[in-house]
């Protein structure tokens, strides 16, 4: 039986990458460095308990030369000044665009919101 997560990823084809990225650098290329293939699985989602990879990761991929959402140069300033901030901004940013899309919100962004927000960084 398909849970929440499952479902919420079937249908947002724009975290499909992630999940085959991860697959492909373990599978076919043969890497077997887990820290690298979970930030390669969470760079589009995030996920509670992030590594400071996995947040490199996440905010290289929200604020690479190809981005050209609202925002993008506040967060390409916030990168600038700290990872920390950059990462609640991007969360909460995320979080703000699906719900006012109407798009359901992938539980580990929920999860990495959350902790973020728990440790008085959001």
């Amino acid at each position: 039986m398909e849970d929440e997560k499952q479902k919420v990823e079937k249908n947002a084809e724009k975290l499909w990458h992630a999940m085959s990225g991860a697959a492909y650098v373990k599978y076919v290329l043969g890497i077997d460095d887990d820290e690298l293939i979970t930030a390669i699985r969470y760079h589009t989602t995030a996920r509670e308990g992030m590594t400071q990879l996995e947040k490199l990761l996440y905010l290289a991929d929200f604020t690479s030369a190809d981005r050209d959402y609202d925002d993008i140069d506040i967060m390409r300033q916030k990168v600038e000044i700290s990872m920390e901030a950059a990462l609640d901004y991007a969360l909460s940013y995320t979080i703000n665009d699906l719900v006012s899309r109407n798009k359901p919100l992938h539980i580990d962004t929920v999860k990495a919101y959350n902790e973020n927000a728990l440790k008085g960084n959001v």
